[in-house]
Formats: structure tokens, sequence, C-alpha cells
């Protein structure tokens, strides 16, 4: 979890000096699930090994819930519209569940073998990348059932 005593979020530098402590102890490869809170959501990487020398660092996080128009009608358009102009790279992208929850879904190709420090540092650039992009949905979603 990245907050504090007092509920304030984590800054992002602490929550990953945090995880690079609890990943101090890998021995020849990383865990192949890893789950953390950043920007104050749940987020879960898998690191997927492939072919020819690459791997693949998937990267899921449920944004929250897109409110009924009964509920509040200004919120479901500004994140529809969010939705619809997502400008996020061909290998990350957002998906509507059913039940209306937002999910973000990130794909990211790089070369093997990685230790903790290089795939620390590969999830700190897709993360810094990827928040500007989610924010704006932060004040329009209902937290996730």
């Amino acid at each position: 979890d990245t907050r504090s005593a007092d509920s304030e979020p984590t800054p992002l530098h602490v929550a990953f000096a945090d995880a690079e402590a609890r990943l101090s102890e890998w021995q020849a490869r990383p865990p192949e699930v890893m789950r953390f809170r950043c920007f104050d959501l749940p987020f879960r990487a898998r690191l997927e090994g492939t072919a020819f020398g690459r791997g693949t660092l998937h990267l899921e996080a449920t944004l929250g819930q897109i409110p009924y128009t009964a509920e509040d009608a200004a919120a479901r358009r500004l994140a529809l519209r969010h939705f619809a102009e997502w400008s996020g790279s061909g290998a990350d992208r957002l998906r509507i569940a059913p039940d209306s929850t937002l999910h973000l879904e990130s794909a990211t190709v790089f070369d093997l073998p990685v230790d903790r420090h290089a795939l620390l540092a590969r999830l700190t650039l897709v993360l810094l990348n990827i928040e500007p992009l989610i924010a704006p949905l932060k004040g329009c979603l209902r937290p996730a059932p």
C-alpha cells in the first residue's frame, strides 16, 4: 500500500524504494506476478519471458467505475470523453468491463535476462508515462467494486 499513516498517498520514489527493498531477495529471476499500489490505484505486473532473449512486462490496473448517468451525468460524460480520447501508446489501452469498470492494460517489451534493478527501472518509466494519461480520469470515476 502506498499510503502513510495519515492516509496521504506515498510519493512514487518512496513506493519504489519500498518495492526494491522487498524484491532484494531475488536470486536468479524475479517473481512472475507483482501486486502493488501506486497513484492510489491497485496494480498488477506480470513478467513474461519470450523467445529470442526478449521479455514482456504486462501491467494492469483497475482505475475505477464509470458512474451511471442518474448518479453523475457530467462525470460520466467526462470519463467517456477521456476514454474516447485516450492517447496511450499502442501497447497501452483502456478497456471498459460490462460492469462499467475501467481497466488499464499495458505491455512493454525488453531484453532478457532482467534483474530487479532493470525491472524496477522499466516499471518506473511505464508508470511515469501513463500517470498523466490516467490522472484526468481520477476525478470522474467511482471506486471500483
